[in-house]
């Protein structure tokens, strides 16, 4: 599994189950066979515009079909994968187009007015838009930042026989960076695809794993959400929109959907573990098919973990996770089943997972179990670093402080930790004044040049 590709791997279960439910958005179901033909579809027209491998698509969609066949259909015609917003800032719109020069849009239908609008607004340099509907794909030509002549195409459903590279560029996500412009993290397959094969071995995921979009679209943990089942023959299940916001009816949705896994940030956890503390249930009688929640992206406290298990039992695994956008997804785990006397203690964050290793130095030497000193994470499954940001790149993706015979390049976070006695890590901060904000960085030298 760890050599195969995310969509080989999803073709594979399209071959086996064809008529497999994929994915469930409110009473619209998706088979594995239809999922995989839309992203077919939309695949062999971005071949057709763009026959050249590498090309940024950007896509205007909400959590919905479109936007995960879109997901795959740029993965199998070996182009990168953008997912953008209709909220985003103008200035974060102006960076984006004039950083990617991002030449092709997918846009989800109800959307077009206003995106036709943003092009024209921003100049953006678009040559393509393509809007998928009921099985065939619209493509409009850009000329002079409007859209012009439209044909409607049938597009072939099958498996294009593109040969995509494990090396190659698969997705680019923006997050918040110091210098008051976002910075871009441009992925890479056989990246994605080991966290998702280690997170699969680990944990078992079958095909009856069902998981939950809980994640922001545009932000690149919605990746594992929709594709860790897909590769599987699980189903990915789409909440309505408004339903994360309200939590009493986030879990009755989960439960009706029998949902057996969630990522999702601490705070999110803490509002589901507040409401359900208020419930006057067993433990084990809500969320009864939940099998593991996992969390990344915040500090988690012995606090959270005494009030789930007083009130949900032990029929869940909580897992915590640790590692950064730049070296994709997590690269540490802590399974949490001792809880901790002290309601205030942080939660570790385990073991490194296959393949990566925590290096946490002191003034260029490793620290001692105990000594608080600077993480660096070394993998050879990280990202391809930021887009078009060498200096950026040169910062952070630094040679081993350790090695001096050979390169050997680690990331260095920026977050301060220490090792605990059996070599597991603890996080403790940060070196610089970034934040987290319901698991979104935010660099707070952004907020004050928007200011």
């Amino acid at each position: 599994m760890n050599e195969a590709l995310i969509h080989k791997l999803f073709e594979q279960q399209v071959s086996n189950h064809p008529d497999r439910d994929a994915l469930v958005n409110g009473a619209h179901v998706t088979n594995y066979r239809q999922l995989n033909e839309a992203a077919n579809q939309i695949a062999h027209t971005l071949h057709n515009v763009a026959p050249s491998s590498g090309t940024i698509v950007g896509v205007f969609a909400p959590a919905s079909e479109l936007l995960v066949a879109a997901m795959l259909g740029t993965f199998k015609s070996g182009d990168i994968y953008m997912p953008l917003a209709l909220d985003f800032a103008q200035k974060r719109f102006a960076q984006i187009f004039e950083q990617t020069k991002c030449p092709i849009l997918i846009v989800f239908p109800d959307w077009l007015e206003q995106v036709k609008a943003l092009i024209g607004q921003m100049q953006a340099p678009v040559q393509w838009v393509l809007v998928p509907q009921n099985g065939k794909i619209t493509l409009y030509k850009v000329s002079n930042y409007a859209l012009t002549s439209a044909s409607q195409l049938d597009a072939d459903p099958s498996n294009p026989p593109i040969e995509v590279s494990p090396e190659a560029p698969n997705y680019i996500f923006y997050t918040s960076g110091s210098t008051g412009e976002g910075k871009a993290i441009l992925g890479q397959h056989k990246s994605l695809t080991h966290f998702l094969a280690w997170q699969t071995q680990a944990f078992n995921i079958r095909p009856d794993t069902r998981t939950s979009l809980l994640s922001q679209v545009t932000f690149d943990a919605s990746l594992r959400d929709v594709l860790l089942p897909l590769m599987n023959g699980g189903r990915a299940c789409i909440p309505p929109a408004d339903l994360r916001a309200n939590i009493p009816q986030l879990i009755q949705w989960l439960e009706t959907q029998e949902v057996t896994l969630v990522h999702c940030v601490p705070s999110v956890f803490r509002l589901i573990n507040k409401e359900l503390s208020q419930e006057n249930t067993q433990p084990g009688q809500r969320l009864p098919k939940l099998q593991y929640i996992f969390m990344a992206g915040e500090v988690v406290y012995g606090k959270d973990l005494k009030g789930w298990r007083k009130h949900m039992g032990n029929h869940t695994q909580l897992v915590n996770l640790y590692g950064t956008s730049e070296t994709t997804m997590a690269k540490t785990f802590h399974v949490m089943e001792e809880v901790p006397e002290d309601d205030g203690q942080i939660m570790h964050v385990g073991q490194p997972i296959a393949d990566s290793h925590i290096i946490i130095l002191n003034r260029g030497r490793l620290c001692r179990i105990g000594e608080i000193g600077e993480v660096y994470i070394k993998t050879p499954y990280r990202t391809l670093g930021y887009y078009q940001n060498e200096a950026l790149n040169k910062e952070v993706f630094v040679q081993n402080p350790l090695v001096e015979d050979k390169e050997d390049i680690v990331h260095k976070t920026g977050d301060l930790g220490r090792y605990r006695k059996d070599r597991s890590v603890e996080i403790l901060g940060r070196l610089d004044d970034q934040v987290k904000v319901n698991g979104i960085r935010v660099e707070l030298k952004e907020v004050e040049a928007a200011v």
